[in-house]
């Protein structure tokens, strides 16, 4: 009787093995050959976030016209003037206050602001509460600026527009048609 050479590549122990490097394998070129395609339709479902163009609100206030950007959302809002380092004369910003047509309770602060401003606080279409030259915040926490009524509207314009125009306690604020930044060259 003969006595056969065992076979290696029959036994369970080799064919364990050799599974297993064979779904390696596979998986490695699978992943290699199909990520690209699940990588462009992830690009192309994700949503790509576009630079915010500022909407402008014109304003008067006791007869003279301001150009003031406009802060709707939350983000906005909490974003306010921060950083900036210039405004100009009519320039500054409004902050859509009212929820449902309601005044609101409102507090402001001039934290990361790097310019001085007036705060006019506006309710039913008038000036109720001004804070004239609020500083930047050098400090922290920084001082609240608190609207004594619920208002409607909150207006940040250059520190010493109040004195400049002689803004009174009372006088009409009248928001004109909603405009959009003009588009920015090249």
């Amino acid at each position: 009787m003969k006595v056969l050479a065992p076979r290696p590549w029959l036994s369970t122990q080799w064919c364990v093995g050799f599974a297993w490097v064979f779904a390696w394998v596979f998986g490695l070129l699978f992943t290699l050959l199909c990520a690209p395609a699940f990588v462009k339709e992830a690009k192309e479902a994700a949503p790509v976030a576009q630079p915010v163009t500022p909407v402008y609100q014109p304003v008067e206030v006791s007869g003279h016209l301001f150009r003031l950007e406009v802060a709707k959302t939350p983000q906005q809002k909490a974003q306010g003037l921060m950083g900036r380092s210039h405004l100009p004369a009519d320039g500054g910003m409004v902050f859509l206050l009212a929820k449902a047509g309601r005044p609101q309770p409102v507090s402001f602060w001039m934290k990361n602001c790097r310019i001085p401003l007036d705060l006019l606080f506006v309710r039913e279409g008038r000036l109720v509460q001004m804070e004239t030259n609020q500083p930047p915040c050098l400090q922290d926490p920084c001082p609240l600026i608190v609207a004594n009524q619920p208002v409607t509207h909150v207006l940040e314009v250059p520190a010493g527009t109040v004195r400049r125009l002689k803004l009174r306690l009372g006088q009409p604020v009248r928001f004109l048609e909603e405009l959009a930044a003009p588009a920015r060259l090249p």
